[in-house]
């Protein structure tokens, strides 16, 4: 899950500088592809050392689906997108490779953002949301405040603010649809 801020705060400044949401999710998505790269990269060279020396059907298999994967982190295409069978996928599992895993995007907003909330989830969804990726968005600091009223009180407090469901259970929902959907 990687959460990401839509909003401005002067005594929490972001490092780059100026709020933007697919800005931030592009360079944590770009950290996971370097780090799948090197390692997808380092695999490759042993199996061919090691095919130069022994026969192995395992690494034969292995060889070729590594290639694809590195074609696709070089085309800097996280793995999550790609089809893979389940052979595949249980072959890359043991690699450990990040950008194959499920991603679930947080857009944390603030209270002057309710009545825009749904446009900046629809923009990021359009540019971010892909097989295994699903986009979410939150009021932290509303949820924050809500965790101290009373069960009643806090009902009150998501009617006014026109709020579904938490937080907590939005995360929990769409987590538990984005393990079923990669595991099918």
């Amino acid at each position: 899950m990687q959460v990401v801020r839509l909003f401005a705060n002067d005594s929490v400044p972001h490092p780059d500088g100026s709020i933007d949401a697919v800005r931030d999710i592009a360079a944590f998505e770009t950290e996971f592809i370097l780090s799948d790269l090197s390692l997808v990269e380092l695999r490759i060279e042993k199996i061919k050392k090691q095919l130069q020396k022994i026969q192995d059907e395992l690494m034969k298999r292995e060889l070729p689906l590594l290639e694809r994967c590195k074609h696709l982190l070089e085309s800097e295409k996280p793995l999550r997108d790609a089809d893979f069978t389940k052979d595949e996928l249980h072959l890359l599992k043991t690699y450990q490779l990040l950008s194959i895993k499920p991603m679930l995007i947080a857009l944390n907003c603030d209270e002057s953002q309710r009545n825009n909330v749904d446009t900046f989830l629809k923009s990021v969804a359009e540019k971010k949301q892909g097989k295994n990726t699903r986009v979410v968005s939150f009021f932290g600091k509303i949820e924050m405040e809500m965790s101290e009223l009373s069960d009643d009180e806090a009902k009150m407090f998501m009617e006014e603010y026109g709020i579904k469901e938490s937080a907590l259970n939005t995360l929990i929902r769409e987590a538990y649809a984005l393990l079923d959907c990669s595991h099918s």
